[in-house]
């Protein structure tokens, strides 16, 4: 393996395509796209920490070193609006800035994130660009292609030079017959395909599945008839930027005689979109106000909530804890979660859940019912028709966790295609012959704090890891030289642990500044060669050795030393 370079191959004919995130993990897409001293980014994702990341939003790729070795973003390239392909723009963009190309949908959500962080939208430049549309530099060129997925304005990415042709899915779908937006673009797949594609970069995310992915279609009639047979309230949760599940449910409750609340500001959101761009217009006839709620009949009554992750103060789980001030769950009430698990979201999912039946709801999932919920992605059958039209030459996996990759290689081997699997920080060079790994960079992660939004390095989001897990404790004195003691009572607060019943705090705090003092002296503090520095760190390991004796574990200690 050739040592890691983040640069563009010299050869012009040659590409390089690094994935910082994204394959062999789930979440925070980003695909570098290395041509002619040029770098492009093909999507710009966030990864969802898991509950012991604790006040971390958002996980997103540490991208700086590799930028910077590749001398600044050309472009950055969306394939749509999922947060796991837009999430991590504005906090990378800021700090290397470039034109952003988008759809009418992906940038309007995109533009709606800058507002929320307090950002000018009008100072990072969005050129959008319809499918069908193509960013032409120099002889590159990459077309936006329509396919379905479960957002609107999602596109596959045709990148062509006029020696190497290569076809990235992005997330996608192939729908027959959806329900707002039109088929996916068969015509110009199998025109493509005739062209001859020399890489597929395919989707992976629902690749173990066998057959075709069932159809927006079928969602409408299976909700109808899950809110039949609910005697009283049908309370709904679906991904929020879902805007084909937002018309199955308002189609849903045409069908079945029934008003629809709307409660989650991302519900709203999708809404206000999709009537600014004409996609979609939400009759208000069909909406109950909040006011009418207490009166409106039970059984007449659908709630669409935000939260179907169980993410939490949404609209659900505010529902689900009895904390939402417009509606509560009675006995009769069904909850429909019209959504699948997303790793990692298991426990939240599952205790919404517990909180609903307490309350005396019935929970009805895909398990119960599967045509209320169908994917958004891709299963085998649907990359065998995608194959079947373009004929590539190999086939790479991306998107999606190592055993989704894993499986599409297999489905590719099936297909008699030359298969290669690739994980994030693997350097693919590709030319007219095909593509090989030529060298791997390590790829790194950063934080968004949930309240400030500010992106943290690794090691302090470790550190508040470490003070949530461990408690924390914080010793500061003033030392004399010449007085060889402490000038001032030295301060020892603790937090996060409590002491043992048989200690008595004050004793400890006086014999722990006499271990501490004890030490100094030794050292003959400011008369060695040692530094403050040093000092200070000597007083720090005393006293998380001492707490670790009463306590089994080692909090994290803070020392602030002044000698004087």
């Amino acid at each position: 393996m050739q040592p890691p370079s983040f640069s563009a191959p010299t050869a012009p004919d040659t590409m390089r395509f690094v994935p910082l995130g994204g394959c062999g993990e789930f979440g925070m897409n980003l695909t570098a796209l290395l041509w002619r001293e040029r770098l492009l980014v093909l999507d710009c994702g966030v990864k969802f920490p898991d509950p012991a990341k604790l006040g971390i939003d958002a996980i997103i790729p540490d991208v700086s070193p590799w930028f910077r070795e590749a001398g600044g973003v050309f472009a950055y390239v969306l394939t749509h609006g999922h947060e796991d392909h837009i999430g991590a723009i504005p906090y990378v963009v800021p700090r290397w800035p470039a034109p952003i190309y988008a759809t009418p949908w992906t940038a309007a959500l995109l533009r709606a994130k800058f507002l929320k962080l307090g950002m000018d939208p009008n100072a990072h430049p969005i050129t959008i660009i319809k499918a069908g549309g193509k960013i032409e530099v120099d002889d590159l060129s990459i077309e936006l292609v329509h396919v379905n997925h479960s957002i609107p304005d999602t596109c596959a990415l045709y990148i062509k030079t006029p020696k190497v042709k290569v076809f990235h899915t992005a997330d996608f779908k192939l729908e027959e017959s959806p329900t707002v937006e039109a088929r996916y673009d068969a015509k110009r797949l199998a025109a493509i395909g005739a062209e001859g594609v020399d890489i597929l970069l395919a989707d992976s995310t629902n690749s173990e599945k066998s057959g075709r992915c069932p159809e927006e279609s079928d969602v409408a009639p299976a909700l109808a008839e899950a809110f039949k047979r609910t005697p009283g309230a049908a309370l709904v949760t679906t991904f929020s930027s879902n805007l084909w599940r937002l018309k199955s449910v308002a189609d849903a409750c045409v069908a079945a005689g029934r008003k629809l609340y709307i409660t989650g500001n991302g519900l709203e959101m999708t809404l206000t979109h999709a009537k600014a761009l004409g996609r979609y217009h939400l009759p208000e006839t069909i909406r109950v106000a909040d006011e009418n709620l207490d009166t409106f009949p039970r059984e007449r009554l659908a709630v669409l909530a935000t939260g179907c992750q169980g993410e939490w103060r949404s609209g659900m789980a505010r529902i689900a804890s009895g904390e939402h001030r417009s509606f509560s769950v009675r006995r009769g009430d069904h909850a429909i979660f019209s959504s699948r698990f997303i790793p990692g979201n298991e426990r939240p999912i599952l205790d919404m859940m517990d909180k609903l039946k307490r309350s005396g709801a019935e929970v009805v999932t895909a398990r119960e019912m599967p045509d209320i919920h169908v994917s958004g992605h891709a299963y085998g059958g649907d990359l065998e028709v995608l194959a079947g039209l373009l004929k590539p030459k190999m086939h790479v996996p991306i998107h999606g966790a190592y055993t989704q990759l894993a499986a599409n290689r297999r489905l590719g081997e099936k297909l008699g295609l030359r298969t290669l699997l690739v994980e994030s920080g693997d350097i693919l060079e590709v030319d007219a012959n095909g593509a090989k790994i030529i060298g791997r960079v390590e790829t790194g992660v950063q934080y968004v704090d949930s309240e400030s939004h500010i992106v943290l390095p690794t090691e302090i989001a470790r550190e508040r890891l470490r003070i949530g897990e461990l408690g924390c404790a914080f010793f500061s004195a003033v030392y004399g030289k010449a007085q060889r003691g402490w000038l001032t009572s030295p301060q020892l607060e603790i937090f996060g642990v409590r002491l043992p019943d048989e200690v008595d705090p004050e004793g400890f705090r006086r014999e722990t500044a006499q271990a501490a003092l004890e030490l100094l002296v030794s050292r003959g503090a400011g008369k060695s060669s040692a530094s403050l520095e040093e000092l200070t760190e000597d007083v720090r390991i005393a006293i998380r050795r001492r707490l670790a004796i009463l306590l089994n574990k080692k909090p994290v200690v803070v020392v602030k030393l002044h000698l004087v």
